[in-house]
Parts: structure tokens; C-alpha cells; sequence
């Protein structure tokens, strides 16, 4: 009798374990991780030799998976009705498969943590149904594209709650042009193999998409990509041929939504939003070309982070338009070519620099409410700024208050040359703190204080032009 009731109950308590708390329902309508994308026909693919219809005549997910060739052939596994299984999926290397969701869900539901679909041939999923992984391990992924397996999806939603949503070892993601891809736990889009293009979708996940060593993306042109902690993650050996016209947005508590320590080769007109995290764009690695980004960052404590963070990385040429309550762009001892665009700042410095880092040529729109336009600092480099408009927004501020100079050069940095600035400041125009500026060859500059300033043992060498309403001293010259 004892043996009776214990066996029974542990198949209670087994059972307990497998009751999943939350409704995928439920959890999908979380504002957070919600996303509504057109979706691809439900037709399935034409040119196909066979179908096979899930739900009809005894046909199951498995029985239709395993009777597909493995010759290249191709053919359609459409569902029928909604079905829950727990049996693991393959696509065969070799086989040419289209799932057609038809509006339905194929829900994966076991004991056994595993992905929904593991794909080792050609996978095309059409359709605007769902793929779901019921489990919260971190195995139980939503589709897993394995070395020599091929991913090409044109609507549908994955949905999974502890394992990422695609997962791509070594395999290829060909193309995502729409659907909504959503990872509770995990991250959306895992890759240590290639991505093709990403043309539109949304992707929710702990990272929307990251990028292990030797992976390549070439191109992410549009879509909405989510993220608890980094929307877009290039790690060390990774890299990103395109980003378009992208958004990426983090949550409350992020670190950084951009976060590059491999190379990006361009960055052409995306939107990059961080909401209450460390900062929108951090780059360690390199970067060829940003520009016409836009970037919004909102720190969780004002003046703390920036909007884009250049950490001893490269940057061969930026131009950003940044929104920020903290710094605008920080280039802390890495190499910049040429910074444009703008940046409006009320509570940090719009373009800070120090560790010994280097801007060629510096032409931006900068306004800032409580700091320096422009900060050079620790035996920094501008050879040249060339241009731009700089706003000093800060009343009741005496000359040298670091708070409201436009440009302030100090502690052994050096900028080249200064020509072609309208400056309007209510400090020092430029202040000039144990730094060295070589020429002040050019420019409009207003001030309610003093419009150039020199102290601490800096030097000046020449002013050859410009315009100011206040006139500096000369003796501060040579």
C-alpha cells in the first residue's frame, strides 16, 4: 500500500512540474516584448512536388518531417489545425522543406528541454501562424539551424520562453522579411554562422541579436529590434556588413543597446534608442562609416553615460544626430576621422574626449544646457574644427566655470586649428586651460563673459580671423 501511494505521488508531483504557469497568451500581450508585423502569404511556395497536410489522413508533425527527401526535392508540410507535440523535429540535410503555418500553432510541449525545429537541409517557413516552445530551459530554443542548414523565413511568429528564438550554430539564416520573434529569457537571434539580410520583423529578446566570434550578418537593413539588456551585440571576431534603416531599442535598466567590439562596416540612416540604460551606442572595435543616425539616449541618472561611446575603438567617419541628458559622444582614447551631425545635451558635454584620443576634424551642431560644448582633455587631439554651431546654454556662470565654455581645451590636449564656428556662450567662447590650440583661424564668437580665455600655463599661438563681440587680450597670444 506505502509503495502504491509514493509511486503516485510521484506522478503527481511530475506532473505539477510540467503545468506551464503562464499562458503563452498572456505572456505575448506583455507591452514590452509586443510586436504586430505584416505577415507573408499562406500559400504555400509554388514549384513543390508534394504536400503534406498536418491534421489530415493521419499525418503528424514527425511523420511529415521524417517522409521529407533528402534529394533536394522540393516539398510543403502544411498545417492544418493546431497542433501540440513533443517529439523532435529535423529537417534533414539534403532536404528542401517550406513549412506553411496556414494561421495555425505548432506548439513543442515535453519533459525533454529541446528546440521546436532543428535544421539541417533548407528551411522556409511562410504563413502568419506560430511556432512556441512551451519550456523555460535554456535549451529549448524555437528553431536551431545547425552547420549546413539553411533559414529562409517570410512571416510567422516564434515565440519561446528560456531558449533563444533562432539559433544558429554554425548554420545560415538566409533572409528574414517579416514576422515577430520573441525570447522571454533568452536572446532572439543567436549566431555563431551567418545572416544574410533582415529586411523587417520585430525581435524581443534579453538581446535582440548578438553575434559570437566568426560570425557574419551582412545585412540589416530594416525591423525592430527589442532588448532587456543590448538590442545588438558584435562580439570580438564578429562582424556587420550593413545596418539600414533599423531601429534598436532598449528597456529600463539596459546596459547598451549598440554594443560593437567586432566591425561594422556601415551604419546608414538607423534609429538607436536608449531608454534609461548606460548609453545608445558603445563601440570598442571598429566602425567604417556611421551616418544619419539618430540617437536618443534618457540615462537613469542625469549626466551619467552618453549616446554613443567610443572606447579606444575606430570610427572612420560619424555623423549622429544625438538627443541626450548625459554626454553626446564620448571618444575616450580611441580614433575618430571626421564627427558631424549634432547634438543637444541638457545635462552633459556634447562632445567630451580625453585618454589621449583623436578627432581629425570635428563640424557639429552642439548645444548644452549645463557643460562645454566641447571638452578636450588628457592629451586629446582635434587637429581641426572646421565648422558647426555651438550653444553654451548657461546663465549666471562666471567665465571659467567649465559648465558653460564652449570649447574647453585643457591638461595637455591640443587642438590644431579652430575656424568657421559660430559660437554664442554665456562663459568663455573658448577657454584654454594648461592645453595647447595652435590657430584660431576663423569664426563667430559671442559671449556675455569673456570670449577667449587662456590660464593654467596654455598656449595660444596665433588668432589669424575671426569675429568677437568681447575682445580677448592680447597678451594671451604667443
Amino acid at each position: 500500500m506505502r509503495k502504491s501511494l509514493a509511486l503516485l505521488l510521484t506522478a503527481v508531483t511530475l506532473t505539477a512540474l510540467l503545468i506551464i504557469p503562464v499562458k503563452a497568451e498572456d505572456a505575448r500581450s506583455d507591452a514590452s516584448f509586443s510586436y504586430t508585423a505584416p505577415q507573408a502569404d499562406t500559400v504555400s511556395v509554388s514549384g513543390t512536388d508534394k504536400v503534406y497536410r498536418v491534421g489530415e489522413g493521419g499525418m503528424t508533425l514527425k511523420k511529415a518531417f521524417s517522409s521529407a527527401p533528402v534529394d533536394g526535392t522540393p516539398v510543403t508540410i502544411l498545417l492544418t489545425e493546431s497542433v501540440n507535440y513533443g517529439d523532435r523535429l529535423t529537417v534533414p540535410a539534403g532536404a528542401n522543406v517550406t513549412l506553411d503555418l496556414n494561421g495555425c500553432r505548432m506548439k513543442y510541449k515535453s519533459a525533454t528541454a529541446r528546440a521546436c525545429l532543428y535544421v539541417n537541409g533548407r528551411l522556409t517557413v511562410v504563413g502568419n501562424g506560430t511556432i512556441e516552445n512551451s519550456l523555460f530551459a535554456t535549451g529549448a530554443h524555437g528553431i536551431v539551424v545547425n552547420a549546413g542548414g539553411v533559414l529562409d523565413v517570410r512571416g510567422g511568429t516564434v515565440f519561446v520562453y528560456g531558449g533563444n528564438a533562432i539559433h544558429i550554430v554554425r548554420g545560415r539564416l538566409e533572409s528574414i522579411s517579416g514576422g515577430a520573434f520573441t525570447s522571454m529569457l533568452g536572446d532572439c537571434i543567436s549566431c555563431t554562422g551567418s545572416v544574410g539580410s533582415i529586411t523587417g520583423g520585430g525581435f524581443s529578446g534579453k538581446r535582440a541579436i548578438v553575434l559570437y566570434y566568426g560570425a557574419r550578418a551582412e545585412r540589416l537593413e530594416d525591423g525592430i529590434f527589442r532588448a532587456s539588456s543590448c538590442s545588438l551585440h558584435v562580439k570580438t571576431g564578429a562582424s556587420v556588413g550593413r545596418i539600414g534603416q533599423a531601429t534598436f531599442q532598449t528597456q529600463t535598466g539596459s546596459s547598451y543597446t549598440v554594443n560593437n567590439s567586432g566591425t561594422i562596416d556601415v551604419i546608414d540612416g538607423a534609429t538607436v534608442n536608449c531608454m534609461r540604460g548606460t548609453g545608445a551606442i558603445v563601440n570598442y572595435g571598429y566602425i567604417k562609416e556611421m551616418k544619419a543616425v539618430s540617437v536618443t539616449m534618457v540615462s537613469q541618472t542625469r549626466g551619467s553615460g552618453c549616446g554613443v561611446f567610443n572606447a579606444r575603438g575606430q570610427v572612420d567617419s560619424m555623423d549622429v544626430t544625438v538627443t541626450a541628458n548625459t554626454i553626446g559622444v564620448w571618444n575616450k582614447g580611441g580614433t575618430i576621422g571626421r564627427l558631424t551631425g549634432s547634438v543637444v545635451s541638457d545635462h552633459g558635454y556634447g562632445v567630451y574626449q580625453n585618454y589621449g584620443g583623436s578627432i581629425t576634424e570635428l563640424n557639429m551642431d552642439v548645444t548644452s544646457y549645463n557643460r562645454a560644448c566641447i571638452r578636450n582633455v588628457d592629451g586629446s587631439r582635434i587637429d581641426t574644427v572646421s565648422g558647426g554651431r555651438l550653444i553654451a546654454d548657461r546663465e549666471n556662470r562666471r567665465y571659467a566655470d567649465a559648465r558653460c565654455i564652449a570649447i574647453y581645451n585643457m591638461s595637455g590636449a591640443e587642438i590644431g586649428k579652430i575656424d568657421g564656428v559660430q559660437v554664442t556662450s554665456h562663459g568663455a567662447c573658448i577657454g584654454n586651460s594648461g592645453g595647447v590650440i595652435r590657430e584660431i583661424a576663423g569664426g563667430d564668437y559671442n559671449s556675455e563673459a569673456k570670449t577667449v580665455v587662456n590660464i593654467n600655463g596654455g598656449r595660444i599661438y596665433a588668432v589669424t580671423g575671426g569675429t568677437f563681440n568681447v575682445p580677448y587680450d592680447a597678451g594671451i597670444i604667443g
